[in-house]
């Protein structure tokens, strides 16, 4: 412990690291490391930072001392190492909590980023921050808006009183931003009739990132894809195919009775658009599987396929005829008892010769140039590999 108090820079800095790595006794390691948070060099107070976050939840003690750190220390490095460790032992949340709050308002954005992080780790504890974090959404920073509304998200359900904050950031021109705020929404979850009515009126907006966020929000709840329902049937005709494709994975939800979009779907199914008639089949078959088993067939079957692929080879049903056996490119064989170990035997070195004696699950050897192109293909009785 002496060394942590050494005039020497780099032997300070070298046991304080030490006293981290070797799980040392916090009894007697974090009063040190609280002591060497009030040097005179920032590298050693973010160093005795780094070090008390690597004792987890022993580091108890030292929390009061990472606050002040955090709020007062007049290196943003140390700032920044402060507010992170106190999320990321999330202890004591009494005074943690109000000191990542103040972090949120930090004059440097780098801190303020990791203040909204930090806050994050304290579950519903953190739930004070949330005026904070809602005005951190205005932050100047994008960096910081997207870490708040991140944060937001993960409080849950709890953070309802955010959601007029969130609606506001999901009109924003930014796509990311908007996307962030529809991710915390979704998480919330639109359970207000005023809240709904709101993001059914985004899926108007001009903008087609909003539109698709807002639909992606609505298909969240049983409540607001119900009260969505007309208008998803509406879209489902939009110009725009994100917003038909949003709609449709919308429909997919497990918690949507999407039955009255049915006849809309199947239309969908018919499209010119490949990708938009796939993901029509894939909706309609969780929607209505007997009306999607007699308008589209049942769903595909990759072993089938296979082997129709490979009779068209005209070769044996257990060849393997091309590049992944078949168009399919599935690199595993069907087989029974496939050997997974095996030894080559060796090789008369003069010769060449294979000598088979101590070979092990290995039938044959052919030789080969320097390089090999693809996979071994098997046909007929036949082995062909390509080879210089």
């Amino acid at each position: 412990m002496k060394t942590v108090d050494d005039d020497t820079l780099q032997r300070r800095l070298g046991a304080i690291d030490a006293l981290a790595r070797i799980h040392a006794d916090p009894n007697a390691s974090i009063p040190s490391l609280i002591r060497a948070l009030t040097d005179d060099r920032p590298d050693v107070r973010r160093a005795s930072v780094v070090a008390i976050q690597r004792f987890e939840s022993s580091a108890s003690d030292a929390v009061p001392s990472l606050v002040a750190a955090a709020v007062d220390d007049t290196n943003v490095h140390v700032r920044i190492a402060a507010v992170a460790a106190l999320g990321h032992v999330h202890l004591q949340p009494d005074i943690s909590v109000p000191c990542l709050i103040r972090a949120l308002g930090d004059n440097s954005p780098a801190v303020r980023r990791a203040a909204a992080d930090a806050i994050s780790e304290f579950g519903l504890a953190a739930k004070p921050a949330l005026p904070a974090l809602a005005q951190a959404i205005g932050d100047a920073d994008k960096s910081v808006r997207k870490r708040a509304l991140r944060t937001i998200g993960e409080i849950g359900p709890n953070a309802v009183e955010a959601v007029p904050s969130l609606l506001k950031s999901l009109h924003d021109d930014d796509p990311q931003i908007s996307r962030e705020a529809s991710s915390a929404l979704r998480q919330i979850g639109p359970k207000t009739e005023a809240s709904i009515m709101q993001l059914l009126a985004a899926t108007e907006d001009l903008r087609p990132h909003v539109r698709q966020n807002a639909v992606w929000v609505l298909g969240a709840t049983a409540e607001s894809s119900k009260s969505a329902m007309p208008r998803f049937i509406e879209l489902l005709g939009d110009e725009d195919d994100r917003i038909v494709r949003e709609t449709l994975r919308a429909l997919s939800e497990p918690n949507t009775d999407a039955m009255p979009a049915v006849t809309r779907i199947i239309e969908v199914t018919n499209s010119k658009n490949r990708l938009l008639s796939a993901l029509a089949a894939q909706t309609l078959r969780k929607v209505a599987p007997d009306q999607a088993a007699e308008l589209i067939g049942k769903p595909f079957d990759a072993i089938q396929a296979r082997l129709h692929d490979i009779m068209d080879f005209e070769v044996g049903e257990q060849d393997w005829p091309q590049l992944g056996g078949s168009r399919l490119r599935n690199n595993t064989p069907d087989g029974k008892n496939i050997p997974t170990t095996w030894n080559p035997g060796d090789f008369d070195r003069r010769t060449g010769e294979w000598i088979s004696d101590d070979a092990v699950n290995i039938k044959w050897v052919a030789r080969l140039g320097s390089q090999s192109y693809g996979n071994p293909v098997v046909a007929n009785g036949k082995i062909f590999v390509g080879t210089n």
